[in-house]
C-alpha cells in the first residue's frame, strides 16, 4: 500500500512540474471532442480527461451516462486531431482586404484518466483521480512571436495557438455527490543578465566607416559579454467544484489563474574607449507573451429527458489586467468581459449521441483609436457540432468499446471599423477587420 500511494504522489508531482498550460489552443478552441462541440460548456460535466481544464473536481464522475455506457474504471485513452485555419482579414478604408496569414492551428492531443479504484482492491473506495491532457501542435512546440502595439495584429490568433500544452489534474472525492478537483498551469520566467566589457578603439570609432555608416563593426576579440540565464516557473492554479445532488442534476464551479510567460533581465556592458574612457551602458528589458486572465466560470448541467443532457456555463474574464510584449497595460485598457456558453446532447440511438454547441466571444479589446495601438479583435459567434459513434464489439484482438468522435466548429467575427483620431496616424482615416474560422477534430476513445 505504501508503495503505491508513493508513486501515484511521484507521478503526480513530477506532472505539476513538467506542465505547461494556459494561452494556448485550448483556451481558444476548446479541448476534447465532446467538449468542444458543445460550445465549451462542460463546467458541470467535465466527465472525460478535457476535465483537467474544464473542471478537475468531474475527474472523480468520469462518464456518468448511466444508459447506455456505464461508467469506465481503471485508465482511458483519449486519441484525438484537430485542424483549424483562421481567415482574418484587415481592410483599410477604400481599399481591397488584405488576408491575415497566421498559420494553421493543427497537431495531435492525447488525454488519460486514472482511476485508481479498481486495481487489486488497493483502495477501498474511490477516493482520487487523475487525469492528464497533452496537445502536440505539428509546425512549432513553442512558437514565441514578438510584435510592438503599434503594429497591426490579431494578438490571440498570432502565437497562441502555437505552443505545446501539458495540463496534468487530480480530483478528490468528499462524498459520493459532491467532489473538489485542482490542477496546475505553468509557464517559464526566463531571467536574462549580459554583462562584461566591449573594447572600442579611437581609430575605429572616428574611421571615415565608420562616421559614414553610423555604425561601428566590432570583431569577436572586441566583445567579452557573458549571458548568466535564471529560469524559474509561473504557476497558475486551476481549481474546481463539482456537485451532482440528483442524476439529472449538476453544478459545477472553477477557477483558473492568470498566467504569461515572461521574459526580463538586464543588460549592462561596459563600453571602453581605448582604454582612456570606460563607461557603462545598460538598459532593462521585459516581455510579456501568452496572457491570460484571472477566469471564474459557473456551469449546470440538466438532463430533462433520458435521452437529453443540456448544460449552461458563464464565465467572467478579468481581461482589464492584460499586459502586452513590452509589460505594459494598454491604453486604453481592455475591458473585462462575459462569456455565456450552452451546450445540447442528444442520444439518437442506443450507441450514436449528436451534439451541439454555442457561445459568444465578446472582445476585450476597446476601439483603437490612438497611433500607439492597433491590437485587433472582434466579438464572435461561434458554432459547433458533433456527434460519437459506440463500437461496441471492435474486430480484432480488442474485447471492449470503442468511441469514436467528430465535432466541427465554426467561429463568425463580427465586422467591426477602427477609426483613427489622427492624420498623421500611418492608418488614417481608419480600417475594418473581420473574418471566419473553420475548426475540426477527430477523437478516439479507448478504455483499458
Amino acid at each position: 500500500m505504501r508503495r503505491v500511494l508513493l508513486i501515484l504522489a511521484s507521478w503526480c508531482c513530477g506532472l505539476f512540474v513538467a506542465s505547461a498550460g494556459n494561452a494556448s489552443m485550448v483556451d481558444v478552441y476548446g479541448f476534447g471532442s465532446r467538449a468542444s462541440s458543445m460550445g465549451g460548456a462542460f463546467t458541470a460535466i467535465a466527465d472525460d480527461f478535457s476535465a483537467v481544464y474544464y473542471n478537475p473536481a468531474g475527474l472523480m464522475h468520469q462518464r456518468t451516462l448511466e444508459k447506455p455506457f456505464p461508467r469506465r474504471k481503471g485508465i482511458k485513452f483519449d486519441i484525438g486531431y484537430v485542424y483549424g485555419e483562421p481567415q482574418l482579414y484587415v481592410q483599410d478604408w477604400g481599399k481591397a482586404r488584405h488576408t491575415e496569414d497566421y498559420g494553421s492551428t493543427t497537431g495531435p492531443y492525447l488525454g488519460v484518466t486514472f482511476d485508481p479504484e479498481d486495481f487489486h482492491g488497493t483502495f477501498k473506495r474511490k477516493v482520487f483521480a487523475f487525469g492528464l491532457g497533452v496537445y502536440v501542435p505539428i509546425d512549432h512546440l513553442l512558437y514565441y512571436g514578438r510584435y510592438w502595439p503599434e503594429e497591426r495584429k490579431f494578438p490571440f490568433f498570432y502565437d497562441y495557438a502555437m505552443r505545446f500544452v501539458l495540463l496534468p489534474g487530480i480530483g478528490i472525492g468528499i462524498a459520493p455527490s459532491f467532489s473538489i478537483g485542482a490542477g496546475l498551469q505553468v509557464l517559464a520566467r526566463l531571467h536574462t543578465d549580459t554583462t562584461g566589457v566591449v573594447d572600442v578603439g579611437i581609430e575605429k570609432l572616428l574611421s571615415p566607416e565608420s562616421l559614414l555608416q553610423q555604425r561601428i563593426r566590432l570583431s569577436p576579440q572586441e566583445v567579452h559579454l557573458g549571458e548568466f540565464e535564471d529560469l524559474t516557473l509561473n504557476l497558475a492554479p486551476i481549481v474546481g467544484i463539482l456537485y451532482k445532488p440528483s442524476k439529472r442534476l449538476q453544478v459545477g464551479f472553477v477557477y483558473r489563474g492568470e498566467n504569461y510567460i515572461n521574459d526580463f533581465g538586464l543588460t549592462n556592458p561596459t563600453i571602453n574607449l581605448g582604454n582612456i574612457l570606460a563607461f557603462p551602458q545598460g538598459y532593462q528589458f521585459k516581455f510579456v507573451r501568452f496572457f491570460t486572465p484571472h477566469q471564474f466560470v459557473v456551469g449546470t448541467a440538466v438532463r430533462p429527458w433520458e435521452r437529453w443532457l443540456i448544460s449552461l456555463d458563464v464565465g467572467w474574464y478579468k481581461w482589464s489586467e492584460f499586459m502586452d510584449i513590452e509589460a505594459r497595460t494598454p491604453e486604453p485598457k481592455f475591458k473585462d468581459t462575459w462569456l455565456p456558453r450552452i451546450g445540447i446532447e442528444w442520444t439518437l440511438r442506443e450507441r450514436v449521441l449528436l451534439r451541439a454547441g454555442y457561445f459568444f466571444y465578446d472582445s476585450p479589446v476597446p476601439e483603437q483609436k490612438s497611433s500607439l495601438t492597433n491590437f485587433l479583435d472582434n466579438d464572435r459567434h461561434v458554432i459547433s457540432i458533433g456527434s460519437e459513434y459506440i463500437v461496441q464489439d471492435p474486430p480484432g484482438f480488442w474485447d471492449k468499446p470503442l468511441h469514436i468522435s467528430v465535432h466541427l466548429q465554426y467561429h463568425i467575427s463580427v465586422r467591426r471599423h477602427y477609426a483613427k483620431t489622427s492624420p498623421t496616424d500611418p492608418y488614417y482615416p481608419g480600417y475594418s477587420l473581420g473574418g471566419y474560422i473553420l475548426m475540426g477534430g477527430l477523437q478516439i476513445t479507448v478504455p483499458l
